[in-house]
């Protein structure tokens, strides 16, 4: 247990190793940050000028997972060649955020689309003239860590789709490695009504 405010400085973090057994660890190769869900418990953590290499965790954060509780990291830290099992992964937290995510078809990393997202998306839209189905196809969104990384341990989380005014009106996408894909969801509503679709995670 460290105290509510506490400094890593001139540490070298080498080799480290985060596996996961029976559902449990593979998060925060060299380090696992958490805190109490209460604000006012909130401690600082700051790093300066240390140095994570080559640490590894079966799940995410190769070097340090962080849990409710961001650290401060100076620049004069480095990091090199700290993985999880599929990618390079410096730090990663849980999930913070969803947001519809496009492909970046250019750049592939272990043969998968690298995501960006895209948060100029508005969080409402409004679909003018479409028939009594409505459609869904090809959409993905995604769970976001506090570093806007795609949460790539989380295949538990489930995305719930519900629409006000529809005849079958909900929905349940279960996560895959932190993405959630709309392909072919449908609703069904009355001729010349309005609907809201409202999306939430749990």
């Amino acid at each position: 247990t460290l105290p509510n405010n506490y400094t890593f400085s001139g540490n070298h973090f080498l080799n480290n190793k985060a596996l996961e057994e029976n559902r449990l660890g593979g998060k925060g190769g060299a380090i696992y940050l958490s805190a109490d869900d209460r604000t006012d418990k909130h401690p600082k953590y700051e790093f300066r000028n240390n140095e994570f290499t080559n640490n590894y965790a079966t799940l995410f954060g190769g070097a340090i997972y962080v849990w409710n509780t961001p650290p401060i990291l100076t620049s004069d830290n480095i990091f090199h060649n700290n993985t999880i099992t599929e990618d390079i992964n410096n730090i990663g937290s849980h999930a913070v955020k969803l947001v519809l995510l496009v492909p970046e078809t250019t750049n592939r990393r272990l043969a998968s689309f690298i995501y960006e997202p895209d948060l100029q998306v508005a969080s409402n839209f409004t679909m003018d003239n479409i028939g009594s189905t409505i459609k869904l196809v090809g959409q993905r969104m995604a769970l976001l860590d506090m570093y806007d990384q795609v949460v790539k341990d989380d295949s538990i989380s489930k995305l719930y789709l519900d629409v006000e005014e529809v005849l079958d009106n909900s929905q349940i996408i279960h996560a895959q490695k932190g993405i959630y894909q709309l392909n072919n969801v449908s609703f069904k509503s009355p001729p010349n009504s309005k609907v809201q679709i409202t999306i939430k995670t749990d």
